[in-house]
């Protein structure tokens, strides 16, 4: 895999998850730059059809899609692979302990900064053994504003 040009880690296979297209595309574009391959999905089931045509790293996914949630997409991918999972949400309540219980490393509330962003993405390549230890389950606080609207 490549070097990501920000922090010398090794690229991730990312699955992007969000209705919000205007969101896939920047986010996707920053994780790009960042040197991870990325692939968009919109809906739960363009996601499973990603889920089954090959493995990812990192499934960073909306919790609340039209035709599904992130709960059930993060279950499906682990049924088929080991992915590591970081959920977003324009909502708060108990979204954030529901994907905690099923695996989610993060939780990042829409709006939500580049580096809380990176943060995520440099905590799941520790989770993933890519960059060494294995880091503890978080929830990632909200910060500066977004740089995703």
């Amino acid at each position: 895999m490549g070097q990501n040009v920000t922090n010398g880690s090794a690229a991730l296979r990312v699955l992007l998850v969000d209705d919000h297209v205007d969101t896939c595309e920047v986010v996707s574009r920053l994780l790009d730059m960042d040197g991870h391959r990325v692939d968009c999905a919109y809906t739960a089931a363009d996601a499973r059809v990603a889920i089954d045509a090959r493995e990812f790293d990192v499934m960073i996914c909306d919790m609340e899609l039209p035709d599904g949630d992130g709960l059930e997409l993060l279950s499906y991918a682990r049924a088929r692979f080991p992915v590591q999972g970081i959920s977003l949400s324009g909502h708060g309540g108990d979204i954030q302990e529901r994907g905690a219980a099923v695996g989610f490393s993060a939780h990042l509330s829409k709006p939500f900064s580049v580096a809380i962003l990176r943060e995520a993405i440099q905590n799941a390549m520790m989770r993933n053994g890519k960059n060494g230890a294995h880091s503890a389950s978080k929830v990632l606080p909200d910060s500066e504003p977004s740089r995703t609207d």
